[in-house]
């Protein structure tokens, strides 16, 4: 994946009672797909699983052990009528196995971070905040430096995925229809230039190494509070990291990001904030 951003951005919202703590240990939490905003995101098994029967010798030969396997009979005892008979029912059953078997938390990134409405959206309309990775750590690549993070694919209709692919014996590529599925997004989302990151822990936080984390962007009605807040905590965790605050250029539809000098920073930080 040589075409993986250098940087993605996460964008924040303060409204979650799990913020400060999240900065605190220097984890990021991975939801279920099915609590996405986007109905159809990680949903679209029914449309988009191809589900005739090959009439290809070899596909129907391995329905045939598949079904005998299944229903604890001899291969040669399936019938034609009975692979017609039986592949719905079995399909159905090794789609619920695999979809159990690939249960995943996904953390979902983004290739900007000034889009207007994305603010919106992600941090509680402009008052949260924008965190900026630095994607040569985890969790966006393995221990070996493999890149472990997906592009989110925008297109107008569903994928297709064959049954084949599916059932075939090599992992990867089982493992790559699957990903097509969860990295599917109807065209409209396309501005969001999204990518996503997954792992087997389901709604629970992951941590990521404090250096990752390269800067902080603040939206444009964050409360002064909350601002202080994040500043102090995540000096503790790392003296090096930058702070900008989003502000709008005056005569466009356009955010931009201020760097927050070390001077005015110590300033706003003057106000004890010693419980955190």
């Amino acid at each position: 994946m040589t075409d993986m951003p250098k940087t993605l951005f996460k964008y924040q919202t303060t409204d979650d009672e799990n913020f400060l703590n999240n900065l605190k240990e220097s984890q990021i939490y991975f939801k279920c797909p099915s609590e996405f905003n986007d109905p159809y995101d990680c949903a679209i098994w029914d449309e988009s699983i191809d589900r005739s029967l090959d009439a290809s010798n070899k596909f129907r030969i391995k329905i045939q052990k598949l079904i005998a396997k299944e229903c604890d009979i001899l291969e040669e005892d399936v019938s034609e009528n009975e692979i017609e008979k039986y592949y719905p029912e079995f399909l159905d059953n090794l789609l619920k196995k695999i979809q159990d078997e690939h249960k995943v938390g996904c953390s979902c990134f983004s290739e900007k971070n000034d889009h207007i409405l994305m603010w919106a959206h992600y941090s509680g309309g402009h008052t949260g905040f924008c965190l900026e990775f630095d994607t040569s750590s985890p969790p966006f690549v393995d221990r070996n430096k493999e890149p472990k993070v997906y592009r989110v694919n925008y297109e107008e209709s569903f994928p297709k995925i064959k049954v084949d692919d599916l059932l075939c014996s090599s992992p990867e590529k089982k493992d790559e229809a699957y990903l097509k599925l969860l990295t599917t997004k109807y065209l409209d989302w396309k501005y969001e230039k999204e990518w996503r990151v997954f792992l087997g822990d389901v709604n629970k936080p992951h941590k990521y190494p404090v250096k990752a984390l390269k800067a902080v962007y603040f939206g444009t009605k964050i409360t002064e509070d909350n601002l202080k807040k994040i500043c102090l905590i995540l000096r503790r965790n790392n003296r090096n990291i930058l702070f900008f605050k989003m502000k709008k250029i005056e005569g466009k539809f356009k955010l931009e990001p201020t760097k927050i000098s070390s001077s005015n920073l110590e300033k706003m930080l003057n106000t004890n904030h010693s419980s955190l």
